[in-house]
């Protein structure tokens, strides 16, 4: 069902906007907690969660993926617009350009899509970095790594991260971020979940979205 990011052959589409996944992939990021994992699209808009990624990201959220409008739950709008994103990274410079370099990348799939477009103009309007690195032209490959949380419940954590593609639902793919066995971050990530409120999300099963908000 899932490959590795790259590996597989993609063509292009217009995607607007997106919400939710089938059970078989919901069931399958839920699995990887207490490991953080969302699913995303090309514009980066943000699909599907299981509990350990809202707890993650709820502080930077105000509370949670699920409170965010669908139109508004994109990753680039959450790190270049959310004020406490910047808090909660501490590697935020060097993060936003890099997302700003894979947003690129993906645009020669994404040549015509008016979501696309919607989330480059709504990025130049409301971020002058953003706006700056974009005019660079500047394009990235996505490279498993490490990524530093500042998160206010358990302090930094260092989480490896990959990507996955997933089969048969093009332009869509799994970000998992985890601790390697053993580890304090593992620790810290059962401690995280655990804490987390019991109204936080795995997914959204009803996205109330505002009146006259896209679909």
């Amino acid at each position: 069902m899932f490959v590795l990011a790259g590996e597989a052959p993609q063509t292009s589409s217009s995607l607007r906007v997106e919400d939710g996944v089938d059970a078989g992939l919901q069931g399958f990021i839920d699995l990887l907690s207490p490991n953080p994992a969302r699913v995303i699209n090309r514009c980066f808009d943000v699909v599907a969660w299981n509990r350990a990624e809202d707890a993650l990201l709820g502080p930077a959220l105000g509370g949670g993926l699920g409170r965010i409008p669908r139109a508004r739950r994109n990753l680039l709008y959450m790190v270049f617009i959310e004020p406490l994103a910047r808090e909660m990274l501490p590697d935020w410079e060097r993060e936003a350009r890099w997302l700003t370099g894979l947003l690129r990348a993906e645009s020669a799939h994404e040549l015509g899509s008016p979501r696309f477009i919607e989330v480059v103009n709504t990025l130049e309007r409301s971020s002058p970095e953003f706006r700056e690195w974009w005019t660079s032209h500047d394009v990235q490959k996505f490279t498993p790594s490490t990524r530093r949380f500042n998160h206010p419940a358990v302090g930094v954590l260092s989480l490896n991260y990959v990507r996955l593609a997933v089969e048969g639902d093009e332009g869509r793919s799994i970000i998992a971020h985890f601790a390697l066995p053993g580890s304090s971050e593992e620790e810290l990530l059962g401690r995280l979940l655990a804490a987390a409120p019991d109204d936080v999300a795995a997914s959204v099963a009803a996205d109330p979205e505002p009146e006259g908000s896209e679909a």
